[in-house]
């Protein structure tokens, strides 16, 4: 409860796994939604699409820009030489690159969100190639 009005939750009709906050106090309703995105956190796990990346929805909303990384493994792996390295795709390039749009975004009150997605290939070949 916020100054004394209750906070409303209602689920979305329209979008499975979606529902609506709304908050009396500050004028705004909230939605909120589960990309159910547990087994996409692997860097080499692919989504829907094809693509190892977490599952967005293919139709972009709006106020959202999207970048596209395309390349080679060097995307999505995190290897330190030995094999050892990070499997959480939230600690790469794209996720890192995401979070960091989001939260200037956020900071300056910007009315977009960034979403960072990676189309990689495995590729034997020299990266300049």
């Amino acid at each position: 409860m916020a100054q004394g009005y209750p906070m409303g939750f209602a689920a979305d009709p329209s979008a499975p796994r979606s529902f609506f906050l709304s908050h009396p106090a500050r004028n705004t309703v909230t939605s909120l939604r589960d990309l159910d995105q547990a087994d996409l956190m692997i860097n080499e796990s692919l989504n829907g699409n094809g693509m190892m990346d977490l599952d967005y929805p293919a139709v972009k909303p709006p106020k959202i820009f999207r970048i596209l990384l395309a390349g080679d493994s060097h995307l999505f792996h995190n290897d330190i030489g030995d094999g050892t390295g990070d499997k959480n795709r939230m600690t790469l390039l794209a996720k890192r690159l995401e979070m960091d749009l989001n939260t200037l975004a956020a900071v300056e009150e910007a009315p977009k969100r960034f979403e960072v997605l990676t189309l990689g290939q495995l590729s034997w070949s020299p990266i300049n190639l």
